[in-house]
């Protein structure tokens, strides 16, 4: 029984909200695969109208006009004069400019292309706890992921990371980079331009993503520079690494294998280098209704039949001091995501 001062009015209209929240993923989505959002960004202040979304690809206005008038019910467009509707503020950025660190469409096309049918097999799950791995689910996932994760990348590659002194200093001066798990190579080829004296490097266990990483590699013109690792069979030379970074990485590590990995990581780190780790943070119990950890608490439920879990702050601590590291700075990035930087303990 809910709490007597909570009203029945308030909880459905929760739940009408989470339903709401499907149907504007596939509004967007509508809207993407049409290339709406980029005309819309384009026409700025000016806004359009449906005749103007419609002609130039002869499209059935009724559906259109439908689907103008839902986006500014629910606030994706703005209304101006004359019948017309701009983006909502922020909306250019989130919605139409790719590599910019707030672009979230890529998000959306995942949600609905891959996270969506795996959500749908939960109620078998929960019988049989049947895992498919990130590995297993193929070349488009592979792909998608690396879209998802590219604003992020470029937030890594050109914020983040200059941010931390010793980071910065190691690889303008000619320093070593390593990203572990790195996928597609998207936060390689990022790191390698905004530091063009360094030599960089990615390793992950996923063969579809190696591919696509190393052809990432040579379209951007970096193979001089950046070599990608099988991670199934590459262990490297100890202490020759200056940076190593895991992003969105380390809660898709199996749990058995994370002592492992680190201790891996903490023997290719040189006595001055850093670790540098941006993921999720699951909350302890007393805590799940903390707005900062409202992602870690999607992407656990999200990713269980991933075989992914997601520590809690006391679990990544554990971890890295296991392998000889200490957390010497933890922040809150977006205020969703964990950065921890770490560094050989007593060094």
């Amino acid at each position: 029984m809910p709490a007597p001062d909570v009203p029945f009015e308030a909880q459905i209209n929760k739940l009408w909200g989470h339903i709401r929240g499907l149907h504007v993923l596939h509004l967007i989505r509508t809207g993407a695969d049409l290339g709406w959002f980029r005309v819309l960004a384009e026409a700025g202040e000016r806004g359009l109208a449906p005749e103007d979304l419609a002609a130039p690809q002869g499209l059935h206005l009724p559906f259109v006009r439908i689907w103008w008038k839902t986006a500014i019910a629910w606030e994706i467009l703005d209304p101006v004069d004359d019948g017309r509707a701009r983006l909502a503020p922020h909306f250019d950025a989130i919605l139409a400019k790719p590599g910019d660190p707030r672009f979230l469409l890529p998000y959306v096309v995942a949600t609905l292309d891959h996270f969506q049918p795996d959500l749908a097999t939960h109620t078998e799950a929960m019988a049989d706890g049947a895992i498919r791995t990130f590995q297993e689910h193929g070349h488009a996932f592979a792909a998608a992921i690396g879209d998802t994760t590219a604003g992020l990348h470029a937030l890594m590659a050109h914020r983040l990371l200059p941010g931390i002194d010793e980071v910065r200093v190691a690889l303008e001066g000619g320093g070593t980079f390593l990203d572990y798990g790195c996928g597609v190579a998207g936060f390689v080829i990022q790191v390698a331009k905004a530091f063009p004296e360094s030599r960089c490097a990615g390793t992950d266990i996923h063969q579809d993503g190696l591919e696509q990483a190393r052809r990432a590699v040579a379209a951007s013109g970096l193979n001089e520079r950046v070599a990608i690792h099988d991670g199934n069979a590459w262990q490297g030379e100890p202490a020759s690494v200056d940076v190593i970074t895991m992003v969105e990485v380390l809660h898709e590590i199996p749990v058995d294998a994370r002592a492992h990995v680190l201790d891996h990581c903490r023997r290719l780190l040189r006595d001055s280098g850093r670790l540098v780790i941006l993921d999720e943070t699951y909350p302890e119990d007393a805590d799940l209704r903390n707005p900062d950890a409202a992602l870690a608490v999607q992407t656990q439920f999200n990713e269980m039949t991933w075989g992914n879990v997601v520590p809690t702050a006391r679990q990544q601590e554990a971890l890295l001091a296991h392998a000889g590291l200490e957390i010497i700075d933890r922040s809150t990035i977006g205020g969703i995501f964990t950065q921890l930087i770490a560094a050989p303990r007593g060094k």
